[in-house]
């Protein structure tokens, strides 16, 4: 077994202290920008991802192709996949069967600017459906041309605007037995 000693160790870190010293010295106050940059970039990556994780919305990243590159934990926290299920798959996958062929359409009507919108659910892996409001843009992802998704769920909206219509449905049955009442 060959192991060094205390003092052998004790020269070798004196050695390698010696050769940083002597990089810091040629390379000047570049080694110490590089190193904050490092950070710096280290720090952007990082708020990035708190970003986009923590944001509500299901959001996805596809290719032109509409292979899925990237979602954030909404998107598997909510539909029940891994992010590895999801990745390199088609985006129709997260849309019912039977309404696959009118997210192509209108995403198509999306992309040449005819339509703002989606609102075909998307399905969890367990097979419920989850009412969304799908918007698009175009941008770059890994320096290739990409397109993000963002979808926000609309079942509160929904149920509330169901409700409301509800109590206008049921006033407008009582107000005939109010006017009778009245007459009275």
């Amino acid at each position: 077994m060959n192991s060094k000693t205390n003092q052998e160790l004790i020269i070798e870190l004196q050695k390698l202290k010696q050769e940083n010293s002597e990089i810091r010295a040629l390379l000047g106050d570049r080694a110490d920008d590089v190193l904050r940059e490092d950070v710096i970039l280290q720090q952007t990556r990082e708020n990035f991802e708190t970003f986009f994780n923590t944001i509500n919305d299901f959001l996805f990243v596809v290719d032109q192709q509409g292979i899925v590159l990237n979602t954030n934990h909404t998107v598997t926290d909510r539909l029940g996949y891994t992010h590895e299920e999801l990745t390199g798959q088609p985006i129709l996958m997260v849309h019912p069967p039977e309404r696959r062929n009118e997210v192509e359409r209108i995403v198509g009507e999306m992309k040449n600017g005819l339509a703002e919108v989606c609102l075909v659910p998307i399905i969890t892996k367990s097979g419920v459906q989850i009412p969304v409001e799908t918007r698009i843009s175009n941008g770059f992802w890994d320096g290739k041309p990409a397109i993000f998704g963002v979808s926000k769920d609309i079942s509160k909206a929904k149920f509330s605007e169901e409700k409301k219509i509800r109590k206008t449905s049921q006033r407008k049955s009582f107000t005939p037995l109010l006017l009778a009442i009245n007459a009275f």
